[in-house]
């Protein structure tokens, strides 16, 4: 596949040109079998790549087909119309800002490749006119909403009924919250709603995965499935989809991005018991908001310099979590770390202020700290609200897989981690072997699953996530708990070296069998983990420039 140019200031505006193969793969999915004269609208149309490539597969079916075009920007619009004369193919290409146009049906299909702005830069007139072509439409779109979320619903005012959508959308579309009414609105207005998941980044200069959206039969019945497909290099025309489930009204579709089988095997672990939500387990936890990280965490040379009393001060475990990819965190991995100067403590005196309180204090009213947000809603100010110290931390940001990792040490956390208070009589098994059970192919792959993954690679668990994801029950930790204790130790150095994927291994030797997983089911989730993994990395390398583009 040709790389794409991107020109000045088109990064600027959102704009991110589909390259042909791409195009072609979206065309033969969206152009319908008959149905001739054909009227193509390709709002947002650049340098009418899809238009082109709705001609070309629209002439292959023997339809006849008349080509229209929006572009904001006049450039744009003027390579357009050169670039389909010399196919010999004839356009309207329109400049105009698409959502300035008032819904009219006209179009048997409507392609396009929304422009891609996040809500920092889709401010002002242009998010509030984008918002209301969304109102007219029945869909309130929240002002966190990047453009492409409005333009998908005022795309479908152009659409005659029962005519077909095809647009490139990021793989924001599948898990924000934000896309919600948009999810509920497709499924609510297409008889059919196909997902093609691509399977590499296409476009230079931008990090968001994307996916291919295809909705047909705009206004006849409401979808009760989505059709789903992987896109690796080939044609479109050979995509093999499968069936999901459509989720209900609200949650997120990103459980499509593994592959149903996959899914359903994890279901059937947890209804037999092998697999059981984390919640099972004990009380996720929200780390302790300071409003203030850079002041209220503080080094061992400020608790000297300050000279803090013990009552001052609550040792807790640092901010990020590098230091808990680890089974459990000690006194000693503590010590280390105050050694190294990180921030393991967070000032929080007692009611009977010292005098380095009284000073603490002081400097941040002269630094305004207590004028920030969650500060000024407290009192006082200067005290953090604190739960109680959590049993295992819940690692918060992955770039490998979320974590366990017992809390020995009994410090308090911040919110750069999420915090699991055991149930009684729990305590001890969930101390020693929860953190090391967890390090298995199927409650990985589930972890991908129940995060959500942003255009640095990175998985993010959220507490309510966290909840859901899927561990051994206590019954398989108990079965097994002789052979974990056996490998614990070298589980312990394969972390501690970075090898992850071979202390997944380790433990999958051992749980798989113990949460009654035929071989070919394991070895299904364990490719599925890696797949899911490596698509979500794969964004983090080409950001640094360590994986070239297509």
């Amino acid at each position: 596949m040709t790389n794409i140019v991107i020109g000045t200031g088109v990064k600027q505006r959102g704009a991110y040109f589909t390259p042909p193969g791409l195009a072609r793969v979206l065309a033969e999915q969206v152009i319908p079998a008959g149905g001739s004269p054909l009227t193509v609208l390709e709002p947002s149309c650049g340098e009418a790549s899809l238009l082109l490539a709705s001609a070309d597969v629209a002439t292959g079916k023997g339809l006849d087909v008349f080509l229209h075009g929006i572009e904001i920007h006049p450039e744009s619009a003027d390579n357009a119309r050169q670039i389909i004369a010399e196919h010999g193919l004839q356009a309207t290409i329109d400049v105009a800002d698409f959502f300035s146009c008032s819904p009219r049906r006209f179009a048997d299909v409507v392609v396009g490749n929304p422009p891609y702005l996040r809500f920092h830069r889709h401010t002002g007139e242009v998010r509030e006119s984008a918002r209301v072509a969304a109102r007219s439409a029945g869909v309130e779109i929240n002002g966190l909403a990047s453009s492409w979320a409005p333009f998908v619903v005022h795309a479908t005012s152009m659409l005659k009924t029962g005519g077909n959508l095809g647009l490139v959308l990021p793989a924001e579309l599948l898990h924000t919250s934000y896309a919600a009414p948009v999810r509920d609105f497709l499924s609510e207005s297409f008889r059919q709603v196909k997902l093609i998941l691509v399977d590499d980044l296409h476009f230079v200069n931008a990090q968001e995965e994307v996916v291919l959206l295809v909705a047909e039969g705009f206004g006849h019945e409401t979808a009760s499935h989505l059709a789903v497909a992987r896109l690796g290099n080939g044609s479109g025309v050979d995509l093999e989809f499968s069936e999901v489930p459509l989720p209900e009204n609200g949650q997120r579709w990103s459980g499509v991005l593994s592959q149903s089988i996959a899914g359903e095997v994890l279901a059937g672990l947890e209804s037999s018991g092998g697999l059981v939500p984390l919640s099972s387990w004990g009380t996720v936890r929200l780390g302790a908001v300071t409003g203030a990280n850079d002041f209220f965490t503080v080094d061992q040379t400020e608790v000297s310099k300050m000279g803090f009393d013990a009552e001052d001060l609550v040792r807790i475990s640092p901010s990020g979590s590098r230091h808990l990819r680890a089974l459990d965190f000690d006194d000693r991995d503590w010590a280390t770390l105050v050694d190294s100067g990180a921030r393991a403590y967070l000032f929080r005196p007692a009611e009977d202020l010292s005098p380095a309180a009284k000073d603490k204090i002081r400097a941040g009213v002269q630094l305004d700290i207590n004028e920030r947000y969650k500060c000024r809603v407290r009192r006082p100010w200067w005290r953090t609200p604190l739960g109680s110290v959590p049993d295992l931390f819940i690692t918060y940001m992955n770039q490998d897989l979320p974590q366990l990792a017992a809390n020995v040490a009994g410090v308090h956390m911040i919110n750069s981690v999420h915090g699991l208070k055991v149930r009684d009589g729990l305590s001890d098994l969930a101390m020693e072997l929860l953190p090391l059970a967890a390090l298995n192919s199927a409650t990985a792959s589930d972890g991908e699953l129940h995060g959500r993954s942003y255009g640095g690679g990175l998985l993010k668990l959220e507490p309510s996530e966290a909840k859901r994801w899927r561990v051994p029950s206590p019954d398989v930790i108990t079965e097994v708990s002789g052979d974990l204790r056996r490998i614990k130790s070298q589980v312990k150095d394969l972390l501690k070296q970075g090898h992850f994927a071979e202390a997944v291994q380790r433990v999958d030797d051992i749980v798989l069998p113990a949460i009654r997983l035929d071989k070919d089911s394991a070895d299904l989730l364990v490719a599925e983990w890696d797949t899911l993994r490596t698509r979500r990395q794969r964004r983090q390398k080409r950001q640094k420039g360590l994986v070239p583009h297509v």
